[in-house]
């Protein structure tokens, strides 16, 4: 698989998304804590769990996902 031509699709998807004709959430399989970054990058790059995207938040608030999805790789 190759990389999509981002530039070219990217206005108008914004467009779609700012109109809430498309939804683009169901892409998050992850929510996380900045501080964790490393190991998710790890497990991301070993194609663990199925990960499509990650949201990561720079503050201490405990993520729900963070400890379910990062037990037991490390």
């Amino acid at each position: 698989m190759g990389q999509t031509h981002v530039h070219r699709y990217l206005p108008k998807l914004l467009e779609y998304i700012q109109e809430g004709e498309i939804d683009p959430t169901y892409l998050i399989t992850h929510r996380m804590q900045l501080d964790d970054a490393p190991e998710m990058y790890r497990v991301f790059q070993e194609k663990q769990d199925e990960w499509v995207k990650v949201v990561m938040t720079p503050d201490a608030i405990e993520q729900p996902q963070t400890q379910a999805a990062l037990a037991g790789h490390a």
